[in-house]
């Protein structure tokens, strides 16, 4: 996970069954509670117009916890019910990780998903990070992507707009670190609060049924 006060990704400080057993046993059950796995946000952002219930999960190439949960992320969110929309989005906490941003917005320019599990590759298991220009070509040629094109988007406006958009989107949601989710733009969540992998995609679950239950009834309580 990456913390953000560090600036550094925690590789091997943490494995995944090694989650803090005072987190794993707090209370003496699995209830997820407000406060102590994710917080709400306020003011609350707004969603999309269309009345579905936003899910943003933010990661980072260079988190090797985000690129580790990236295959459940996957078959989670693929089977997300017609309510729900989820969106995959770069985080930003300095220069060099906007820059890698930059690079899931380009291909997201070109209309190309199915390099972004490459691009997770790359950085991961070949630790090969993408630092500046000079590597963009290459990563273009690994990924079968014409270079120039691609350095095209990279550096185009409408990449450059939607960086600053994300710019203001972290400064709003104040992410203390990744693989992290945002649900309803209402409540904050992420791995280490979730207690791991199969408790961070069972909280996004738990959120989106509070947020349901909201919309159609009686307000619940989120304590």
């Amino acid at each position: 996970m990456l913390f953000k006060n560090l600036g550094i990704w925690a590789l091997g400080l943490v494995a995944w069954g090694g989650w803090p057993m005072a987190a794993q046993a707090a209370d003496g059950d699995s209830e997820f509670k407000l406060g102590r796995e994710y917080v709400e946000l306020s003011p609350y952002l707004a969603e999309a117009s269309d009345n579905r219930i936003e899910v943003i999960e933010f990661f980072w190439y260079g988190c090797p916890h985000c690129f580790a949960v990236e295959p459940q992320m996957d078959a989670w969110s693929a089977k997300l019910p017609p309510d729900v929309r989820f969106i995959r989005l770069p985080a930003i906490f300095n220069a060099q990780i906007s820059f890698h941003a930059r690079i899931f917005l380009a291909l997201e320019a070109m209309k190309k998903p199915e390099a972004h599990s490459k691009v997770f590759r790359i950085f991961q298991d070949e630790g090969r990070f993408i630092n500046n220009s000079e590597d963009l070509p290459g990563l273009a040629k690994d990924l079968k992507l014409d270079p120039q094109t691609f350095i095209s988007a990279f550096n185009s406006p409408a990449v450059q707009a939607r960086l600053e958009i994300l710019d203001k989107m972290m400064a709003a949601y104040d992410l203390p670190g990744v693989p992290a989710m945002v649900v309803a733009g209402k409540y904050r969540f992420d791995i280490g609060t979730a207690r791991g992998p199969a408790g961070f995609l069972k909280l996004a679950d738990f959120l989106i049924d509070l947020e349901r239950r909201a919309r159609t009834g009686p307000k619940g309580s989120t304590d």
